[in-house]
């Protein structure tokens, strides 16, 4: 059985080091994607860990998370996704609205971004 975990996708290397140390102090085996294609490359693979959720930036360079998480939802729809985005939410409710998935604003503080990830998970 292969081991689960939190795949990290934004193209801010900042932001996506300071996501991957506080969910990894939190105790959550952490992936990490500069971009949706290389998201979605990793998540196609056939060995290695399969994320059990996805947090992904909406507006990234090659593949966005709108994009992204459609194709998440085609493959994996088990998976369970957090788009994070530093524009205003106003500006996102549609694309809010039709994924239907859990959203934090940037910026967020390390206990933000856990209550975030809690709240996203799937039961297990």
């Amino acid at each position: 059985m292969r081991a689960v975990s939190v795949l990290v996708v934004d193209d801010s290397p900042q932001v996506r080091a300071v996501m991957l140390r506080t969910l990894a102090r939190a105790g959550y085996p952490v992936l990490e994607s500069p971009h949706g294609e290389a998201a979605l490359e990793l998540l196609a693979r056939e060995d290695g860990p399969r994320p059990f959720l996805v947090i992904t930036d909406l507006v990234m360079p090659r593949v966005g998370g709108a994009l992204l998480l459609e194709r998440i939802r085609e493959a994996h729809p088990r998976t369970a996704v957090l788009l994070v985005s530093g524009y205003p939410r106003r500006e996102l409710v549609p694309v809010l609205e039709r994924s239907g998935v859990d959203f934090l604003a940037k910026p967020f503080s390390a206990r933000e971004l856990l209550q975030a990830v809690r709240k996203a998970l799937p039961a297990r």
